[in-house]
């Protein structure tokens, strides 16, 4: 299968020597779930990492990290050895990824944000940490606003799970956004294209109506909790 999903790539180059734990790059590291601005969004189901993304690795010799989530992102990078942390340059060059669900494409614009903001500055320094819990080996990366990205030794385990959907209609839309789900919906959240919350509500358990006039024209993603929390992810466009 084509490499058709390669999500935020960050290849970067750096200048020093490194004197941390040879664990930092003898793992290849896979995204568990992000902090963002106080919430906790977990790793959606992912099931071969090596083509969707997640991953993070370190590499000597020279001197890279590299992660991929929803988007390819190249730049340079400059570590300190002596306190576990590295800076990033501004502007990276960005490689569009393709993403197979609205659900790993919001989570990709949520976790890509953690290292760029919109118009492509950077948010170092980053540090990271690494601890353990038994066998498992841990790694979190933090940006200078204080969010953070935690990752395993260990590939999450894909749930079996009975494939459910939510339809939006008319897509695109104008003004009143129409939510059909098997089950009953309970709360929706809206997030635009860089995965910022724009909109959120609770609902008594039904099929809801949202009204999008107050949006701006673009991309947004809408994500649905029902009667039974489960969450549900789909795109629209508001006109």
């Amino acid at each position: 299968m084509k490499k058709l999903f390669i999500l935020l790539v960050l290849l970067c180059t750096t200048s020093g020597v490194f004197a941390q734990d040879p664990q930092l790059f003898d793992t290849t590291w896979y995204v568990t779930s992000i902090d963002l601005d106080g919430t906790n969004y977990t790793t959606p189901p992912i099931n071969d990492p090596i083509k969707v993304g997640g991953i993070v690795r370190f590499l000597q010799n020279p001197d890279f990290f590299s992660t991929y989530f929803c988007d390819d992102l190249l730049c340079i990078a400059v570590y300190d050895p002596n306190e576990n942390k590295f800076d990033i340059e501004d502007n990276p060059m960005v490689l569009n990824g393709l993403c197979n669900s609205a659900e790993l494409s919001l989570f990709g614009s949520q976790y890509n944000s953690l290292f760029y903001d919109d118009i492509g500055m950077n948010k170092s320094p980053f540090t990271y940490n690494l601890s353990t819990n038994g066998s498992e080996i841990l790694l979190s990366i933090t940006n200078s606003e204080g969010n953070t990205a935690y990752y395993s030794n260990q590939p999450l385990s894909t749930p079996d799970f009975q494939s459910q959907s939510i339809q939006l209609y008319p897509n695109p839309v104008l003004d009143n956004l129409n939510i059909a789900s098997e089950v009953p919906i309970r709360s929706i959240h809206v997030y635009d294209i860089q995965g910022r919350e724009v909109y959120a509500t609770q609902f008594q358990p039904g099929n809801p109506t949202i009204n999008t006039e107050a949006l701006k024209a673009g991309v947004y993603f809408l994500k649905a909790e029902n009667d039974t929390g489960q969450q549900f992810t789909a795109k629209f466009v508001k006109r």
